[in-house]
């Protein structure tokens, strides 16, 4: 019983000696900064798709965007409500077809970026070349729509749903959607995930990618909660919480998003590092460590 236990603890160890040498010498803090810098880029050409599926109606568009006034510095908003007065001056197909070429070659460049420090952890990448580009340019599409729809969560908790109903009579929300939109989340995350490692393992290296997804899964819900609980805070009490708060609340969560992506990842290479360490010790050394 004793001799399995000290194998059992022999395998902890050596996981988490691993995590924490993938944590430190691949700097995932700085490509988490990375990946979250290049979402980012997306969030304003994102405007003018929005302004094209609401009819490209300017006074339609700033009715939508009304619910984020609480929510940023006022400056903020008025460069929001500017920046779409311009689009909706200037507006042409030209115009869409650059937004969204935007979004998908910024967001697919942070999935490359993802898919390299992967590759780096795990000792290569899977996809090279033509392929490579293919697949991050996919994959930037699963991840843009999952962060989106995150930010959607965030935003719809029963404080904040109670303002949207003021400001946008015209929008009915359900109070299903208030109890579903976490499963929902965690099922599209979890989803996320699984693909995010299946794409970036590669071919000769067969490991199990479901522990660092459920792990992911589970830290990016949490987060997403405990962050939606701040922003409906923002809106109760905006003496204590700022608007400029909130939006440091958004851009925080996004970068935690993007680092325990990273994490996840991490774990399921740590596990399949250590398993494969297990297995190359001769059992004398297995029963000295």
């Amino acid at each position: 019983m004793g001799a399995v236990f000290l194998k059992e603890l022999g395998i902890i160890r050596r996981f988490f000696r691993h995590l924490l040498d993938l944590f430190t010498t691949h700097q995932l803090t700085t490509s988490a900064a990375g990946l979250s810098y290049y979402i980012t880029m997306t969030f304003f050409p994102l405007l003018i798709c929005l302004y094209t599926l609401l009819g490209n109606n300017y006074d339609q568009a700033v009715r939508v965007i009304e619910f984020l006034q609480p929510l940023v510095p006022e400056r903020s908003y008025s460069a929001i409500t500017g920046y779409m007065e311009y689009v909706s001056e200037n507006y042409s197909i030209t115009m869409m077809v650059l937004a969204l070429s935007v979004i998908l070659f910024t967001a697919s460049a942070g999935v490359r970026s993802l898919e390299t420090t992967i590759g780096r952890m795990q000792g290569r990448r899977r996809y090279e070349g033509v392929f490579f580009f293919f697949f991050s340019v996919v994959l930037s599409l699963a991840f843009l729509f999952t962060i989106y729809f995150g930010i959607v969560v965030m935003f719809t908790g029963e404080s904040m749903l109670s303002h949207v109903s003021i400001a946008l009579p015209y929008l009915q929300i359900d109070d299903v959607w208030v109890n579903m939109r976490y499963p929902l989340l965690f099922a599209l995350t979890f989803i996320l995930n699984i693909l995010t490692y299946l794409v970036c393992r590669s071919r000769e290296q067969r490991y199990s990618v479901v522990p660092g997804a459920l792990t992911a899964t589970l830290l990016m819900v949490g987060v997403s909660a405990l962050f939606s609980l701040f922003i409906n805070a923002s809106i109760k009490y905006p003496l204590l919480y700022s608007s400029l708060a909130s939006l440091i609340l958004i851009m925080f969560w996004l970068y935690c998003c993007c680092l325990v992506v990273y994490i996840g990842a991490a774990i399921n290479i740590a596990l399949w590092k250590s398993r494969q360490e297990k297995n190359s010790l001769p059992p004398e050394a297995e029963r000295e460590e």
